[in-house]
């Protein structure tokens, strides 16, 4: 006789507190030669790489590669547009991300910041482990409910999540505020044994 069963999908969630800063800046040049739009993006880069010297050994800055394209204007080229992406992260302090802001905001370049939780992997644990207590609990409730004694568990099946970064909120740096909320979430599917009572 087929054994029955029962599964349980449980998800849990908390908020904590960001702990890391990742800003994505990117520089650019155009000119009507495409020698001369690399030259004009090299030299922001190069305000840029100066800019940050201030920040060595607390923010970490990783420059990419250079992308080259035509610039149209009416279905005709006029010119090239070179362009230098640069990313920099660094542990979540207001004093720091204020002054990184500060020497950002002197450069002629787009850029934009988010925060994020790097975990340890003990927060994760936390969760899971609350994950299954919950999901246990829920089918110790159903079980009662439905008259059938909770057996043994027969499968964990772990459903990984990925959180995306928060975006800076304009008062995210204000006086007096708080480092931004992250929401973290765990999710697991557990199926148990069943039985008559």
């Amino acid at each position: 006789m087929e054994q029955k069963s029962m599964t349980v999908t449980k998800s849990v969630s908390a908020q904590v507190s960001a702990n890391k800063v990742s800003i994505t800046a990117t520089v650019t040049g155009e000119s009507k030669k495409s020698s001369a739009a690399i030259e004009f993006a090299d030299g922001k880069a190069a305000e840029l790489v100066d800019a940050f010297k201030q920040f060595d050994g607390v923010v970490e800055l990783c420059a990419g590669g250079i992308n080259v394209g035509a610039v149209y204007a009416d279905r005709k080229a006029v010119g090239y547009r070179a362009s230098r992406t640069f990313s920099a992260s660094f542990a979540y302090d207001k004093n720091t991300a204020v002054k990184v802001l500060d020497a950002l905001g002197e450069l002629p370049i787009e850029w934009r910041i988010a925060f994020s939780f790097d975990d340890d992997g003990s927060e994760r644990k936390r969760l899971l482990r609350r994950a299954v207590t919950e999901a246990k609990e829920d089918a110790m409730e159903i079980a009662d409910a439905a008259g059938v004694k909770l057996g043994e568990l027969v499968k964990v099946e772990y459903a990984p999540s990925y959180d995306r970064p928060v975006m800076l909120r304009a008062a995210s740096l204000g006086e007096g505020s708080a480092p931004e909320q992250i929401s973290l979430s765990e999710a697991v599917v557990c199926t148990w044994e069943i039985a008559s009572r």
